[in-house]
């Protein structure tokens, strides 16, 4: 598997201590016409691919089909995850796999009051919007003033770590740090299994 880690700006968030604080997710790349499926957040500007943080007894695949029909009102049938991204800011890792899925069906979304609040929306994007939006536009935390660091510093960061999982399933290139996140991201390491 091909795992990519990023370390967040300051030395002590540079270390090799074990992270206090570990949150694991999944997130499911989905391709129809040339297009892919990401959960928009509006009132961040935020690009998402579909899904979230695991539950108790969830696997990644099955982490991914609960997400994406939650947030997008598909049933999928995923791939065994092919990317690991691990994000470390302080004390804190976030931890999220990545697969590729196939839409087998379509069933009811089920947002919580956050996805409500964040005015969360399925939108199908080329490959060109993509490039465009996950490279040099800026995410707008507004709902996480006053939040802890590593709540923004992975909102920050969340549209790079996107680009880089896309990037890697298609065109096996790794793109550069954005300009935009430099102050948010000190280094990224590239392994493979």
């Amino acid at each position: 598997m091909k795992k990519i880690t990023f370390y967040g700006p300051t030395p002590s968030e540079r270390t090799a201590e074990e992270p206090k604080t570990i949150r694991t997710g999944t997130r499911a790349i989905i391709e129809k016409d040339g297009t892919i499926l990401f959960s928009y957040l509006g009132k961040r500007h935020q690009y998402l691919l579909p899904g979230g943080g695991m539950k108790k007894g969830e696997t990644p695949k099955t982490n991914a089909i609960r997400e994406v029909q939650e947030e997008c009102g598909l049933i999928i049938e995923p791939q065994e995850p092919f990317l690991v991204i691990d994000e470390h800011y302080g004390n804190f890792m976030y931890r999220d796999y990545y697969c590729k899925a196939a839409i087998t069906g379509t069933t009811n979304t089920n947002y919580d009051e956050g996805e409500t609040n964040l005015g969360l929306e399925p939108r199908w994007l080329d490959m060109e919007t993509i490039l465009k939006e996950l490279t040099t536009f800026e995410i707008t935390p507004v709902d996480l003033v006053g939040a802890q660091n590593h709540r923004l510093l992975v909102t920050y960061n969340s549209h790079y770590r996107e680009s880089l999982a896309i990037s890697l399933l298609y065109d096996k290139t790794i793109p550069a740090i954005p300009k935009n996140i430099n102050k948010t991201l000190a280094k990224v390491e590239y392994t493979e299994d």
